[in-house]
């Protein structure tokens, strides 16, 4: 295999550092924020796209109580060993297309990893809470530093990521494990993205972790994106990547049973929310509409498609005009709806159902993109919840994920077993055919009048006027 870096299209806010591999080629090395401090009311547009091929360096790593081939046992009875061969096609395959579908075409991303385990001592090192993890990221790159031989340093890539072959924290199910002597809160380690190592953001990943956690981790590194999941942060829930998405999961062979079963778990994550894919630079610009006296009908393509994410936005025939793929309605310089037809394909098949979801926008994303922290600072990017009559735990858990780690709902007690869940939700929040909906504090409204046989949706929306 030739090193030849390839060269990523990623400037990114004020601070941009190009180092230069021994190829010549430019790599990216340190970045602060994707939006400009100067940028005015609430962007629309990719300022700094994130384009091009990346290349990323995976670094798996093992312990003395948990080595990569341990097997099936009384003691570890839900981690089957993973080898090196093995990695390299889930993140090559799986993980890697990924992106490449999700962002159009636009970002192509390749997984290089190191073709030996390295042993990092003792587990219960990095083991705990979120942050514990943060030194196995650095002694992990250490080592691979001191051990690659004639591998490229870590930083003639583009991005790190750090494999460890124990459990995950975040994965595990305590009653999993009653009576194996481990504690999934106290031995278990945490994945996480955290600023270091030579390519300025590195992440960390259980080696058995499915495409939902491998992608949401990389979402931190190389999307410079924030949780929105759960207390006192953004409500996005299973319709982001970022959120609770992460999680979602079907049975290929048997699409209608969407999680029924925890094995189905983070096997289909959701797309990343339609305001970060536009300043990703993988959407064109909004039809933008404000509040005004006109009458528009417009067919909005799906946010995804079978078999396979279209480049470019489908030609309407009847009007010659191509279909759109987010809709803008902005009331404001301190409001921004974003409709966008998500559909229960491609990588968004775990969706429970077909709808026009409306994310509200908010000023407040100057104070929510800088790092992960400060989530309650205030909602940026929330979805509207078009059926707020309903409750928002499912009546079925066919169609649900139960985490008892996120508590994002009231905690509910499953009737046969008494086993105590808590539902990530909003399963109804989206607009279906022969609804309207009222924009808050405007003359918009919003109607969805049928979805077409190529899967789009027909919007009648009133009380409007075009933005150029």
């Amino acid at each position: 295999m030739g090193w030849m870096s390839l060269g990523v299209r990623w400037s990114v806010g004020a601070v941009c550092v190009f180092v230069v591999s021994a190829c010549g080629a430019p790599h990216l090395r340190e970045h602060s924020t994707r939006l400009s401090e100067e940028a005015d009311g609430i962007p629309l547009r990719a300022e700094d796209p994130l384009t091009g091929s990346l290349r990323v360096l995976i670094i798996p790593v093992e312990f003395d109580e948990w080595k990569h081939d341990k097997p099936l046992g009384p003691d570890n009875p839900s981690n089957p060993p993973v080898d090196i061969a093995a990695l390299s096609e889930r993140y090559n395959t799986l993980a890697s297309n990924y992106f490449h579908v999700t962002s159009r075409g636009n970002l192509q991303v390749s997984f290089h990893v190191f073709p030996r385990w390295l042993n990092l001592g003792k587990m219960s090192k990095y083991s705990g809470g979120a942050f514990s993890a943060r030194p196995l990221l650095d002694d992990a790159i250490a080592r691979y530093g001191a051990e690659r031989g004639d591998w490229p340093g870590e930083g003639s890539f583009d991005k790190t990521v750090v494999v460890f072959s124990s459990p995950s924290w975040a994965d595990e199910w305590p009653d999993e494990w009653a009576g194996t002597g481990w504690n999934p809160d106290r031995d278990f380690i945490h994945p996480i993205a955290a600023p270091t190592g030579a390519n300025g953001k590195a992440s960390c990943v259980n080696a058995g972790a499915g495409v939902g956690v491998i992608t949401h981790e990389l979402g931190h590194a190389i999307l410079q994106l924030k949780d929105k999941d759960v207390q006192k942060r953004v409500p996005n829930y299973r319709y982001d990547l970022m959120g609770a998405g992460s999680w979602n999961g079907v049975d290929v062979a048997s699409p209608e049973a969407k999680q029924s079963t925890d094995v189905f778990k983070n096997t289909m994550p959701a797309l990343v929310t339609p305001w970060n894919r536009i300043n990703l630079g993988w959407e064109e610009t909004p039809l933008r509409l404000a509040p005004g006296s006109e009458s528009v009908t417009v067919t909005l393509e799906a946010a995804t498609t079978e078999p396979e994410l279209t480049s470019k936005p489908q030609v309407n025939s009847e009007a010659g005009e191509k279909e759109p793929r987010i809709i803008a309605l902005e009331i404001g310089s301190d409001q921004i709806y974003l409709l966008e037809n998500r559909a229960p394909l491609g990588w968004d098949q775990a969706l429970p159902a077909w709808g026009l979801l409306a994310w509200s926008i908010r000023p407040s994303w100057r104070a929510t993109t800088r790092g992960d922290s400060d989530y309650d600072r205030g909602v940026w990017e929330s979805v509207v919840d078009m059926h707020p009559e309903t409750q928002d735990a499912p009546k079925s858990f066919k169609y649900s994920f139960i985490d008892n780690r996120t508590k994002a709902f009231s905690a509910f007690s499953h009737s046969r077993t008494g086993v105590t869940y808590t539902p990530l939700g909003l399963f109804d929040a989206p607009l279906n055919v022969g609804e309207r909906w009222n924009v808050p504090g405007t003359s918009l409204k919003v109607s969805v009048r049928e979805r077409t046989a190529a899967g789009s949706l027909v919007l009648d929306i009133s009380g409007a006027r075009r933005l150029e």
